[in-house]
């Protein structure tokens, strides 16, 4: 595996509701073009760039002895070897360095969640073959880490890469918003 080519894993929540914002932003921004309006195109614009950061643009994946932390307005690079504890609940935490990392792209639903509290805090016994998605990424990203620092993988704080394209869209399309509307 090259070091610069990342292998995601599906997210497990608001893939739906992203792509629903994103077509929600293409009918405002068509409705914006239809009736050449600036503030319906704006809008539509930022509806659907919205729709992209906060549902569509978290993930998580490994990229050669790296875990990939993909947030909304940037990316956390954990080194394998570094992670100290990972937990899942509704999101994926990461600890190393003695700092916690999140990750809302794979978790349990709020449903699993309550249906283990009622549980006394003890989750039911799943058969292998039934493992659900997100416990399966957990076991990955620690057998991963386990190896990484079985093989001798560089240890080292982790590092956050700004999306700025994002950022600066984001920016953009609030300051024309804001212009459009005479404010």
């Amino acid at each position: 595996m090259s070091d610069d080519q990342v292998t995601w894993f599906g997210a497990t929540n608001g893939r739906v509701t992203g792509v629903m914002g994103l077509a929600i932003g293409l009918v405002v921004l068509l409705i914006g073009v239809f009736h050449a309006s600036a503030v319906w195109v704006i809008a539509g614009l930022l509806a659907g760039l919205v729709s992209w950061m906060v549902l569509l643009r978290p993930r998580v994946g490994t990229r050669g002895t790296d875990l990939v932390l993909r947030g909304i307005v940037s990316t956390v690079v954990v080194p394998l070897a570094s992670i100290e504890n990972i937990a899942l609940r509704q999101v994926l935490a990461v600890w190393a360095g003695g700092r916690r990392y999140v990750s809302a792209a794979v978790g349990h639903t709020y449903r699993e969640i309550n249906r283990q509290r009622r549980g006394g805090g003890q989750v039911e016994e799943v058969p292998a073959a039934d493992t659900k998605y997100a416990e399966q990424v957990l076991e990955l990203i620690t057998e991963r880490g386990r190896e990484a620092r079985r093989d001798g993988a560089p240890m080292g704080p982790a590092h956050r890469e700004w999306a700025w394209l994002e950022i600066g869209a984001l920016l953009v399309l609030v300051v024309a918003l804001l212009v459009s509307l005479g404010l």
